[in-house]
């Protein structure tokens, strides 16, 4: 019975077959991507060669679109360069770009003094990683701050920030300048970008920019796409929708005469959920059969880039010119999936989309695009909800220990017996922009609770921790948690298990059974066994930290509210991975997210209904649970309908018989009405697990 709870329990962090669609393919380095052309409003852009670079031998006027093949050695009349170039600058003439694959160079040449034609073996620092031979004549003097660039640039534009640049972008094509910005989503599977990796040097001297992350929102296999879905970032409140349309669909066509009929492809997309008109909120509009977001409550449309389509009040003679003006846009923001989750840039406006495409990657799982290890990956199911608690106390948790047997009692470990010292050990030094990594070894050369030899901690910044278990014989588990801050006290955590099998294709002893069939709506219900473990704890915890207690300073997690050892007592190497977060927080990430709206924090609850909340942090969102909700209904109905029909007919059945039949219809009927209040609520308390 144990083994049956852990394993139902466990679930939370994703135990099942990896039905689960991933975007793009195997995430190798120079892989090909391609944006659609990028356009928007305003003056030209000017380049960015380096922080701080400079052509010494040009005036300051405006850079135009003729300026490619050109000496730009001497002042020339018609093309010449701002100076000094400013960082995170881009070019106006290099935006729709096509980013050929590129090779590894060697490091070992950086910080030298270049006067010949650059060639592979060569790399600037900072432009690591690319493949520098279309370049010619460039010279560089060290420490490579200083760029004097000679004749000629063939087809090379360089995008901006080059400290920050995931995909070089030194094979460009360049073709048409910037004239619009698309509001919507990016046309390109940004899963094929490599992982974050930003340099040593930018780690060390750039902050942690909060709203130039990606974020996982969702897990898109469980959103219905017929409906838009509420959903909360950094504050803001988003409506997230699919605009796929119906074959043949014109704006007249109604759902229920559509037939069979299916929508045909369809982006994913985030707006700001508030109608323009009169800020109506999106999220309880419609998705109709055009593919357009309806505001249902004037009847305004909207496309999939933001643009009014439809409003139905205006006059004949001026509907052009109302559906054209800006304040009938909604707000848009880029999205991707990759990895099977939908991601949201948290910034809108012209420079979002092209931004989105090159400062950063989403933190994907690097074993899921690893082509080695094909064959030997199993990835099971993402379980999504919204905690009761905020993103600092989620991460946090996850990377703490110790807890785990203790808060976990009897589904991980025992309370009384499986604590023990613990020995940290970072692997990663701290960097504002990559984040960190340790191991956690028991000093005695114990296994954990699962048999694993020893554990490793990747924090990938903003929304990834990667805790992976490696056991005897070159298999492993992964447990990749993502979190990304919804609202100030809440966090959308996001998690799954990946199972890596030895090279002889098999899992530890006891790890299958965590990849036993399980249908995904039990997974989901069931996660709320280990879950609700921790809600209590840091939903207060969070609380007491602010206000402060025991005659300790209160806790703000800015870099001039104090150390965060100040306000706890932190004595063993348990805690060291805790530490090491708040100390990233303060010195890295301006101590917290930015929210939109006030970043006080909600009142302490006793209210287990709200604090254990299911229907609204996750059920109303699954098309899954939705459906096997209204199914258990119907059979938990059907049940004391048929005891009650077998007390009825006792006389043609028997007395003795009829009453046992109709108490085990009446007992199934119990049951699913138990497991049908699991999707609402699941309340624990820790004074009651024996």
């Amino acid at each position: 019975m144990m083994l049956v709870v852990t394993v139902l329990a466990i679930s939370v962090l994703g135990l099942r077959h990896p039905s689960l669609g991933r975007g793009g393919g195997p995430n190798l380095a120079g892989s090909k991507f391609r944006t659609r052309p990028i356009t928007g409003r305003g003056p030209a852009r000017r380049t960015s060669f380096s922080a701080n670079a400079y052509l010494d031998t040009l005036t300051r006027t405006e850079v135009t679109s003729d300026s490619l093949n050109v000496d730009v050695s001497t002042p020339l009349p018609d093309v010449e360069v701002l100076a000094p170039l400013a960082e995170d600058e881009v070019s106006a003439w290099a935006l729709d770009f096509d980013v050929s694959p590129v090779t590894e160079v060697p490091s070992a040449s950086l910080n030298v003094d270049v006067t010949a034609p650059l060639t592979k073996g060569e790399v600037l620092e900072w432009a690591p990683d690319v493949d520098v031979s279309p370049v010619t004549e460039v010279a560089v003097s060290a420490p490579l701050a200083e760029v004097a660039v000679s004749p000629p640039l063939t087809e090379v534009a360089v995008s901006a920030p080059m400290v920050e640049l995931l995909t070089p972008l030194w094979e460009i094509a360049v073709s048409a300048p910037l004239t619009e910005v698309p509001r919507g989503s990016l046309d390109f599977d940004v899963s094929a970008l490599p992982a974050t990796n930003p340099s040593a040097a930018d780690a060390d001297t750039k902050p942690f920019e909060w709203t130039k992350q990606w974020y996982p929102i969702a897990a898109v296999e469980y959103l219905d796409d017929e409906k838009p879905h509420a959903i909360k970032l950094l504050g803001m409140d988003l409506v997230i929708w699919n605009d796929g349309a119906v074959e043949g669909a014109t704006k007249t066509t109604r759902k229920k005469t559509r037939g069979d009929k299916k929508r045909i492809g369809g982006t994913w997309r985030a707006f700001e959920d508030a109608c323009p008109h009169r800020m109506a909120p999106l999220s309880e509009g419609r998705v109709e059969e055009t593919g357009e977001l309806l505001c249902a409550y004037h009847g305004w449309r909207y496309d999939g880039t933001g643009a009014c389509t439809e409003i139905p009040t205006s006059p004949s003679d001026l509907r052009e010119a109302h559906l054209s003006n800006p304040r009938a846009q909604c707000n848009a923001f880029p999205t991707t999936i990759a990895d099977g989750l939908l991601w949201v840039w948290p910034e809108s406006g012209e420079n979002a989309a092209l931004e989105a495409a090159t400062l950063r990657s989403p933190s994907l799982i690097p074993e899921l695009h690893d082509p080695k290890l094909k064959g030997r990956v199993k990835q099971l199911p993402w379980n999504v909800r919204e905690l009761p608690y905020g993103w600092d106390m989620f991460m946090e948790n996850v990377q703490d220990p110790a807890h785990v047997p203790v808060s976990h009692h009897g589904i991980v470990g025992d309370r009384y017996t499986s604590p023990r010292p613990i020995q940290i050990d970072f692997t990663e030094p701290v960097r504002s922009q990559s984040g960190y990594a340790f191991t956690i070894k028991q000093p005695s050369s114990e296994s954990n609770a699962l048999g694993a030899q020893y554990s490793a901690n990747t924090f990938r910044p903003p929304s990834l921790l990667q805790i992976d278990s490696f056991y005897a014989g070159g298999a492993q588990t992964i447990l990749a948690l993502y979190a990304s801050p919804s609202r100030p006290g809440y966090c959308t955590h996001i998690g799954c298990q990946v199972l890596l099998s030895d090279e002889s294709k098999k899992l530890p002893k006891g790890v299958g059974l965590f990849a036993l069939p399980m249908p995904t709506w039990l997974l989901h219900v069931t996660s709320s066994l280990f879950l609700n473990m921790d809600a209590v704890f840091l939903h207060h915890q969070e609380k007491i930290l602010a206000q402060g207690a025991l005659g300790r300073a209160a806790y703000t997690a800015q870099p001039e509210g104090g150390s965060y050892v100040q306000s706890v007592y932190t004595p063993n190497q348990a805690d060291k991975g805790i530490i090491t977060f708040r100390g990233w927080l303060a010195k890295h990430a301006q101590g917290g997210p930015p929210w939109t709206g006030s970043p006080a924090l909600p009142p302490p609850s006793r209210d287990g209904k709200a604090l254990f909340d299911v229907y609204e942090s996750h059920t109303k969102n699954c098309k899954y649970c939705l459906d096997a909700l209204k199914n258990i209904r119907r059979l938990k109905i059907g049940a004391f309908v048929v005891a009650a029909l077998l007390i009825l007919v006792r006389g043609a059945l028997g007395a003795v018989p009829s009453a046992l039949l109709a108490a085990g219809a009446a007992l199934v009927g119990t049951a699913l009405g138990k497991l049908q209040n699991m999707f609402y609520t699941y309340e624990f308390s820790h004074s009651s697990n024996n």
